[in-house]
């Protein structure tokens, strides 16, 4: 029994290094301007774009309205960047997975079937990395989930971002483009988000014992041990 019970305890110390499993929720459903930055990433033939904060119309309440104005032989894309919280996987774990949410909506299309393109995007060390596509013709609130997203289904220029314990601080967002290839005239796009989420699912960073606090309590357990053999 005195065996079972000092090799219980130091099973306990050596589980103690490991991580427990954590959930961290990026977030934002009223998209105040003062939380969220537009990048233009690219621009070709004099496309511009503009962003609002819609206080109504949303999925429900506030939303983030994107247009896109494009004369002909023209496209562009916009990473918009929320300001409000990161991720360090140095301090706070390495990255499992990752699950992305957004609602998003167009418009009145400047034609039928007129599409927004759409991803989530990571900023990490000053450069975007871009999730799967998620382009849409919606044309009423719809809500889009990816589940289980590692690094491997974020890239740019053939780069990964770095989910272990030893990658940088990651930002978070989402990209939206348009192009005006085939169109004589100028148009506009104009789209929404709301409910906008990513859940960063990772493994809290080890508390391991100090060397010393280890030897003092392996002593203890040698004390306890004499103290159990005089007591039977």
């Amino acid at each position: 029994m005195e065996k079972l019970f000092i090799r219980g305890i130091m099973l306990i110390i050596f589980l103690g290094g490991y991580g427990v499993a954590n959930a961290v929720i990026i977030s934002d459903t009223e998209f105040a301007p003062v939380n969220w930055n537009a990048t233009v990433l690219n621009s070709t033939g004099g496309a511009t774009q503009s962003v609002s904060q819609i206080s109504t119309g949303g999925n429900s309440g506030a939303y983030r309205e994107m247009i896109h104005t494009l004369p002909p032989l023209s496209s562009i894309s916009v990473i918009h960047q929320f300001l409000g919280a990161s991720y360090d996987p140095s301090s706070q774990g390495a990255i499992d997975s990752i699950d992305y949410t957004e609602d998003h909506i167009q418009f009145n299309p400047p034609f039928q079937g007129a599409a927004i393109g759409a991803v989530a995007a990571l900023l990490q060390d000053g450069n975007w990395f871009f999730g799967p596509n998620m382009t849409f013709t919606d044309l009423s609130w719809q809500t889009v989930s990816l589940s289980g997203l590692t690094a491997s289904n974020f890239l740019t220029n053939g780069m990964l971002p770095d989910f272990s314990d030893m990658g940088g601080v990651i930002s978070f967002g989402f990209a939206r483009s348009n192009s005006n290839t085939g169109n004589q005239i100028e148009y506009t796009t104009t789209s929404g988000i709301d409910n906008w989420s990513f859940t960063v699912n990772s493994q809290s960073p080890s508390t391991v014992p100090e060397p010393a606090a280890i030897l003092l309590f392996g002593a203890g357990l040698i004390g306890l041990s004499g103290v159990r053999k005089r007591y039977k």
